[in-house]
């Protein structure tokens, strides 16, 4: 099992490498942070200071890497210790936190709020609602400041653009029930997951 994850950290740290490698000296490719990113600083709705959280951290690679560079601190979340070890290891030269424990069970208990909040939600185990969004969506919301922007992923619900467009329309509705958003947009990252950014300003 420890042989396996080795393997498996070390194939995404070569993926990684080769992908910003290209990114950086093609300049073809974009992950989706790398367009989000893009995108909140072409409209300017980054907040000033970036106090941030990431929920399922994992090693620290893919788009923690597109992201850090613009916070100036964050709290990075990730269950398993040996993942954490990596994280750390990937993060050293940025102002980090990390915490080996439950996110989702620590945005309910804490009274802490972020101007970044980041969840890329693993497409496997309870974490998405019927509707396809974080059940923890609310408290996400809960937990962002006056100025700030959530990053989180949610599951295509039906294999069709109007399908899609449904879903997005719903979700913005039951976020701005929550609390009313300056911009809410979507970024696709594949067939069965997209990016939604939420902007409160």
């Amino acid at each position: 099992m420890a042989c396996q994850k080795r393997k498996t950290y070390y194939k995404d740290v070569l993926k990684s490498i080769v992908y910003r490698y290209i990114s950086k000296y093609c300049g073809k490719v974009q992950t989706p942070m790398q367009q989000i990113m893009l995108q909140l600083r072409v409209r300017g709705m980054l907040p000033k200071r970036l106090d941030g959280i990431e929920m399922f951290g994992m090693y620290g690679l893919w788009h923690t890497m597109d992201y850090i560079k613009y916070v100036d601190s964050l709290d990075f979340f990730e269950l398993n210790p040996v993942d954490i070890a990596w994280a750390k290891m990937n993060l050293r030269r940025y102002n980090v936190n990390f915490y080996c424990e439950d996110s989702i069970a620590y945005m309910r208990n804490t009274e802490k709020k972020y101007s970044f909040i980041v969840s890329d939600s693993p497409l496997g185990g309870d974490f998405y609602d019927e509707d396809g969004f974080p059940h923890f969506l609310r408290e996400m919301v809960n937990h962002s400041n006056e100025e700030s922007v959530i990053i989180f992923n949610i599951k295509h619900q039906v294999q069709s653009s109007n399908g899609n467009i449904k879903q997005f329309r719903f979700l913005k509705d039951k976020i701005n029930d929550i609390r009313k958003a300056e911009d809410i947009f979507l970024i696709t990252r594949n067939d069965f997951i997209s990016y939604v950014v939420v902007i409160f300003s």
